[in-house]
């Protein structure tokens, strides 16, 4: 049997590639953790500091690239360094297509340079987005004018089509001649828009959701939304919703192949995109947890798989990573749990009747672990025991006699410094104030505040 370790993560963290060297980027908002893959470990890049965005520097591969508050920064070592390089950070803002460079200005300003001739033009509307270019012409989204519109290369307009209020487009997705889009109205209808003719191609009424994905594969278009597979042919505009085992709750296209995940199923499924026939299955996470997130970075597939019960962006989850070749082999998945560093216990004061939840944390662990599994307990705490304060959620679960407050106590501290110190504090009580915006403890039938408490000793 192959062993493939799950690793806990916060349920709130995203999972995407790093390049496609085998590097997984893990993170939400802050901090910032890399799984490098070739060795089979974690990395920190950041703990403290919040990006508005952040990758590769494709100048350095051991550095990376990341804007703050507008400013384009070089991060190594935990180093920022302004990007002085003019016509790099032009770049970083720049679309580039078959005949043109699309140069973002901001406040809805672009500058069109021609590639061939060198002749730039600006264009500006109000909320203007670029989509793409379409055999010479450049399609725009128009928010003031609620339209998409196209232009020719003097930037004069060719053709239009607007949307109502109700049918604001939304996941613009621009392959080969055509246009996908929904909308954010009370029913999503998918519509394509050939953008030759620029009149409609084709609809399907409501796909449930306004987000969707769309994969080209030979003459068919396959578009995953709301659980389900749709798969059109442009060619003879037949549509098929492919039949599944279940709801779709992740997948990837790859390699003529796609990845699928189902709802409260641990296994992960691949079908070969041609035939749609099961090429594998296999369980890739412990009962009672799902794939929600599956990404890819050369021979390595990662999985985020969350709970099946509760609400899937809340609770604690596992990162799971394994290898392309480890999947496809006739073995099955040996599955190695993380163990966990902490000790849980509702500690009942003398003389009172709520109980307090208590933490221990073995802080003798590396460093990313402690941060990995701390952050995930207090999220998952939060969820199981308090309310959360929603509109239209009645039907919570939560601990009736839970007072509100959390201890968490770090044991064995003497590998840790002032400064890591610091910043688990820091982030434990960032994830505390933000919680206590919407949930509070229940307890007889009375509602009370959040109160974290984080203490450290040797």
């Amino acid at each position: 049997m192959a062993v493939v370790n799950t690793f806990l993560i916060p349920g709130a963290f995203w999972i995407r590639p790093v390049g496609n060297d085998n590097r997984i980027l893990i993170d939400g908002l802050k901090p910032y953790i890399e799984w490098l893959g070739d060795f089979n470990e974690f990395r920190l890049i950041e703990f403290n500091r919040y990006f508005n965005s952040i990758q590769l520097d494709p100048r350095d591969k051991d550095a990376w690239l990341v804007s703050v508050e507008g400013e384009w920064y070089t991060y190594n070592h935990s180093e920022l360094s302004k990007v002085e390089d003019e016509a790099f950070k032009a770049s970083l803002s720049t679309t580039t297509t078959k005949n043109y460079e699309i140069v973002s200005l901001g406040l809805w300003s672009f500058d069109i340079i021609s590639r061939l001739s060198g002749e730039s033009r600006q264009f500006t509307e109000r909320r203007a987005s670029f989509i793409c270019e379409t055999e010479g012409d450049l399609v725009f989204r128009l928010g003031k004018r609620k339209a998409f519109v196209k232009y020719d290369n003097t930037l004069n307009e060719l053709a239009s089509l607007e949307y109502d209020d109700s049918g604001i487009p939304s996941g613009d997705t621009a392959i080969d001649s055509y246009l996908f889009f929904s909308n954010l109205g009370a029913r999503h209808d998918l519509k394509v828009l050939d953008l030759r003719t620029f009149k409609i191609k084709f609809e399907y009424e409501d796909i449930g959701s306004n987000t969707f994905s769309v994969y080209k594969v030979g003459n068919k278009y396959f578009i995953f939304s709301n659980g389900r597979i749709l798969v059109w042919n442009h060619l003879s505009g037949d549509i098929e919703c492919v039949e599944l085992p279940g709801r779709i709750s992740a997948y990837l296209m790859s390699d003529n192949c796609f990845y699928v995940g189902f709802e409260s199923d641990p296994h992960l499924y691949l079908y070969d995109v041609n035939s749609l026939d099961l090429l594998k299955k296999k369980k890739v996470v412990q009962n009672g947890f799902y794939p929600l997130i599956i990404t890819e970075s050369n021979e390595c597939l990662a999985l985020r798989c969350n709970a099946s019960t509760g609400n899937p962006l809340l609770k604690k989850a596992y990162f799971v990573p394994f290898t392309k070749a480890s999947f496809l082999s006739s073995d099955d998945f040996e599955l190695e749990i993380e163990h966990p560093i902490y000790n849980e216990q509702e500690r009942y004061p003398e003389g009172e009747q709520l109980f307090i939840l208590s933490f221990s944390i073995d802080a003798s662990h590396d460093y990313v672990t402690i941060i990995r599994q701390s952050l995930a307990i207090l999220e998952d705490a939060i969820t199981c025991h308090a309310v959360q304060y929603v509109a239209g959620d009645e039907n919570q679960t939560y601990s009736e006699n839970f007072g509100g407050q959390i201890e968490i106590v770090f044991k064995n501290c003497d590998a840790l410094d002032a400064e890591q110190k610091k910043a688990l504090e820091a982030s434990l009580y960032e994830i505390a104030n933000d919680a206590k915006l919407v949930n509070k403890a229940y307890a007889n039938g009375e509602p009370k505040d959040l109160q974290v408490e984080v203490s450290f000793t040797s």
